[in-house]
C-alpha cells in the first residue's frame, strides 16, 4: 500500500455532484488548493481561483481543515479537529486511487 506520509498534494481540479448529477463546480474551473501528509496529522486548503470578485457576488469560496487522518490505501478519514466552519470539524471521508507515483484523483 502506498502511504501518504511526508507527501503534499496539489489541486488541479474539484468535482461535486448535486443529488440529480449535476456538476456544481464549487471552486469554478481553476481551484488553488493543496493537502499536506505528515505521518499522523494532515492540513487540506482549497479556494476558488478567480483573480478578481465582481461586485455584488457571493463572498470567495474557502475551506480549510486539519486533523489526525487513516487510510487504507482507498480511502482517507480524517478526524478534523480544527477547520475555517465549524461544520467541517467532523469525519472528512475522501476516496482516492493512486492514478501514477504523482497523481491522485
Amino acid at each position: 500500500m502506498q502511504t501518504l506520509a511526508g507527501t503534499m498534494w496539489r489541486l488541479i481540479e474539484a468535482r461535486r455532484f448535486d443529488e440529480a448529477g449535476r456538476d456544481m463546480q464549487p471552486v469554478g474551473p481553476n481551484p488553488m488548493g493543496f493537502s499536506v501528509f505528515e505521518a499522523d496529522r494532515m492540513l487540506a486548503a482549497v479556494v476558488d481561483g478567480k483573480t478578481e470578485l465582481p461586485p455584488g457576488m457571493a463572498p470567495r469560496f474557502f475551506v480549510a481543515y486539519s486533523g489526525t487522518y487513516r487510510f487504507d490505501g482507498e480511502q482517507i478519514v480524517t478526524q478534523a479537529d480544527s477547520a475555517s466552519s465549524a461544520s467541517l470539524l467532523v469525519d472528512q471521508v475522501r476516496r482516492i486511487r493512486f492514478a501514477s507515483a504523482t497523481r491522485m484523483v
